[in-house]
């Protein structure tokens, strides 16, 4: 078991599964705006938004993950991330909480995981399971933010 560096951690949900970022990562959080579509993205890249004068590349986490798809609805978030200086957004379909990782179990996912999987660890919170996402590994080879 390894401890996190970050105590707090953005929760969200994606279809029945339950996530989390580490709070150093996150820029903010938007409720879903129109998305521009790039030309031979990866299928998992929604597109771009204009973020105060920025863009913003807007990554399908459903997709990424392969969740079944689902329609975007207004309710839907953004949660903007910051990775080695520029911003990237993920979608979610809620987010839950900012939580303190102190009363939940860890357990570090390589452990149990291939080192490609962009988990870093799996905590245990009330009757689910929560996986912190690495942001640097959500993005993968061959596409730069």
């Amino acid at each position: 078991m390894t401890e996190l560096t970050n105590k707090h951690l953005v929760c969200f949900r994606l279809d029945k599964n339950h996530y989390a970022i580490p709070l150093d990562y996150v820029d903010r959080v938007l409720r879903m705006v129109a998305i521009s579509k790039v030309p031979d993205a990866p299928k998992w890249m929604m597109g771009v938004i204009d973020l105060q004068g920025q863009v913003i590349p807007v990554l399908d986490l459903r997709k990424r993950f392969s969740l079944p798809e689902q329609t975007v609805h207004p309710d839907n978030r953004m949660i903007v991330l910051k990775q080695k200086e520029k911003l990237f957004a993920i979608t979610a379909d809620e987010v839950t909480q900012v939580s303190e990782i102190s009363q939940m179990t860890s357990n570090h996912a390589h452990d149990m995981m291939d080192e490609n999987i962009p988990v870093l660890h799996v905590l245990r919170h009330d009757s689910h399971l929560i996986m912190v996402l690495d942001p640097e590994k959500i993005v993968g080879k061959g596409f730069s933010t």
